[in-house]
């Protein structure tokens, strides 16, 4: 047990004596401090941490009840005890100025021992109690005050974290009232007080399938996508407990257009893909359909078979048109610049042009008889003047004119820089509408690749027009005024016209294609191997033919001839033909090889032929074609060999 300490006050000696000695005595625990005057126990008191305070009533100077007010009064002593000690009985009224001064006892002379010593061990065990509690309650005080900082510091984080979120978020009661919600919520309108069913649904009363009444009473999170004032919205509802639900929503407006822009343009690929991969397989029954069907015409004798022969081959020349169209549909077609009459190829489709506009737009044509000869390809351009009307009669949906007008213009230095051009002549296509026009703003994007002033669409039409025209050496413009017309602009470089030897029919076969050299052929379809087999056999050469690369190079070990060309398919089973070439290249290092592939564009570049610089052949091919390539392959000094292409960028060597 812990020592009390008692203060003993009297101003007459004898009796502070006597009153220490007996304290001694029977509270042997404890320990005395004697003290003569009021001035000399405020000292004590408050340098000493006393358990009680007895002090004599009748002192000179200040008396007993006024010491006893001063220690209450006194923060360091204000829960010591107090006990007035008189020389006589206390009065009423005595007693309850004792009290009003804070004395929490009265003993009166002559003092009964036993009962002060009773008294005072009461008083010590309240004392002791009252100093556990306050203790108790100060660390309690603690606990709260630094729990309830604890508290505050989280629910300012909290607030924190919901204003920094980038999404509205809001607590709803159950009974669909609105109580809190952080600063991009603010931001949308919401109120506290306002029902989320008004707030987000614009309605009156409650949803039929109301997620905080399913949520508060013990249902699953719930998670949702809606539009409200032309944004959409995907909104997550969880309980934050049984009364109260959160509510977390994102703007995904912006998400769900690009979502579905990369849909729409991974449909596109996936269609380009599946247009390549037909067109492949087209191109070589083409392959074989048009050369069997010119070596026929060549060796007829019945002139009755001779028009149906012929018949053939034109149809198969109008399903290589289709082939190029697919491909120039699906942009895998190899830019094909030459020569063209672009007046004409807008008459030539121009039927094609009206059947892709609604009834109700009319298409007119101005076409200047200078602006005939311009150098592009001729399937990309079809594709441009085709995106363009299709572009302007959807600007249209009440109907109107689409004007479509070409013009010879010179183009000077000055201007040419401007425009980035080269100086000089150049021809003009004009794709004007009396549509609603473009909006300024929308005006500078609109041949970025996915802007659409339109709901439906990829957005990719006006930005592969862009493409064509620049890789063209062109220059397109936009000149737009609302609710009036659009008129697109596009120059082409000028070019000469064809001579004869240069529009001559493929089929017709050129001079000196004959020869005697040894050519490895490596076609995996058999049909397009028999042809070119028997194509080049007739011109004199010695043909190996193998249909897949492992056999190529089984024949090249088992045979050990010179090999002086290889023509080989670009895409096969097992071995690609540039693979091949690589394996070659110990074999038969001077040999020069000679590509042909149905496939088009990225295909071939992926198999390392177009990024090399090789020698290409595409197919379909002719008979003619075909010796005319083989005979200038062979002929060139600097035709890249076996060695050479396994050597080149791109390249894929196997040893």
């Amino acid at each position: 047990m812990m020592r009390a300490t008692l203060l003993a006050v009297d101003d007459r000696k004898d009796n502070l004596f006597v009153l220490s000695r007996v304290l001694e005595q029977y509270l042997p625990e404890c320990t005395v401090i004697p003290a003569r005057s009021a001035e000399e126990a405020m000292a004590l008191a408050r340098a000493n941490r006393v358990d009680g305070v007895l002090v004599d009533v009748q002192m000179p100077g200040t008396g007993g009840v006024s010491l006893c007010r001063q220690l209450k009064a006194d923060p360091a002593t204000m829960h010591a005890p107090v006990v007035l000690i008189t020389s006589h009985q206390t009065t009423s009224a005595f007693r309850a100025e004792g009290l009003a001064a804070g004395a929490d006892d009265f003993i009166a002379r002559p003092i009964d021992n036993i009962e002060l010593i009773a008294r005072l061990r009461v008083m010590l065990r309240i004392k002791r109690a009252e100093d556990g509690l306050r203790a108790l309650n100060a660390r309690l005080e603690t606990v709260v005050a630094e729990q309830t900082e604890a508290l505050r510091e989280e629910i300012r984080l909290k607030h924190l974290l919901l204003d920094a979120m980038p999404c509205v978020a809001f607590l709803a009661r159950r009974d669909h009232t609105i109580i809190a919600f952080n600063r991009a919520a603010a931001a949308t309108g919401l109120q506290i007080g306002q029902t989320c069913y008004s707030a987000w649904r614009r309605r009156a009363d409650p949803c039929t399938k109301c997620v905080v009444s399913e949520l508060s009473g013990g249902g699953a999170a719930h998670s949702e996508t809606f539009d409200l004032d032309d944004i959409q919205w995907e909104a997550h509802w969880i309980a934050a407990n049984e009364d109260v639900v959160l509510c977390y929503a994102f703007d995904v407006t912006e998400r769900l257009r690009l979502e579905g822009q990369l849909r729409e343009s991974q449909k596109m690929e996936a269609i380009g893909r599946v247009a390549g991969g037909v067109a492949h397989d087209f191109n070589n029954l083409l392959t074989a359909i048009t050369g069997f069907s010119v070596l026929l015409l060549e060796q007829v004798q019945d002139e009755r078979l001779r028009p149906h022969l012929e018949e053939i081959r034109r149809a198969a020349d109008r399903a290589a048109l289709l082939t190029r169209q697919l491909l120039a549909f699906s942009r895998r077609q190899m830019l094909q610049p030459q020569v063209l009459d672009l007046n004409k190829t807008v008459i030539e489709i121009e039927q094609m042009l009206r059947r892709l506009v609604p009834e109700n737009i009319t298409i007119a044509l101005a076409l200047d008889e200078r602006a005939d000869h311009v150098r592009a390809d001729p399937g990309q351009m079809q594709q441009v003047v085709v995106n363009l009307v299709v572009n302007a009669g959807e600007a249209m949906p009440r109907g109107g004119l689409v004007c479509l007008e070409t013009a010879s213009v010179e183009i000077g230095a000055e201007e040419a820089a401007t425009l980035q051009l080269k100086p000089g002549p150049y021809a003009s296509l004009s794709v004007t509408d009396n549509g609603d026009g473009i909006d300024a703003d929308a005006l500078p994007h609109v041949f970025e690749p996915f802007f659409s002033t339109k709901r439906s669409g990829t957005g990719l039409g006006l930005s592969t027009v862009y493409g064509i025209v620049k890789q063209s050496e062109g220059h397109i413009s936009v000149a737009s005024e609302r609710g009036r017309s659009t008129t697109f602009r596009i120059l082409l470089p000028r070019g000469q016209e064809t001579t004869a030897v240069a529009a001559r029919e493929p089929h017709d076969t050129p001079r000196q294609t004959s020869g005697s050299e040894t050519i490895l052929l490596v076609e995996d379809a058999s049909f397009v191997r028999s042809l070119a087999r028997l194509v080049l056999s007739n011109q004199g050469y010695r043909v190996i033919e193998a249909e897949d690369g492992p056999q190529a190079i089984q024949l090249c070990q088992k045979l050990g001839v010179p090999i002086d060309l290889v023509v080989t398919d670009v895409v096969m089973p097992e071995m690609s033909g540039h693979e091949l070439v690589g394996h070659l290249q110990r074999l038969i290092p001077d040999a020069r090889v000679l590509y042909c592939s149905g496939y088009f564009d990225d295909m071939v570049t992926r198999h390392g032929v177009l990024s090399s610089g090789a020698n290409f052949l595409p197919k379909p091919y002719t008979p003619s074609t075909l010796v005319s390539k083989v005979r200038e392959v062979l002929d060139r000094r600097d035709a890249p060999t076996a060695d050479a292409r396994a050597e080149a960028p791109g390249a894929a060597r196997q040893d």
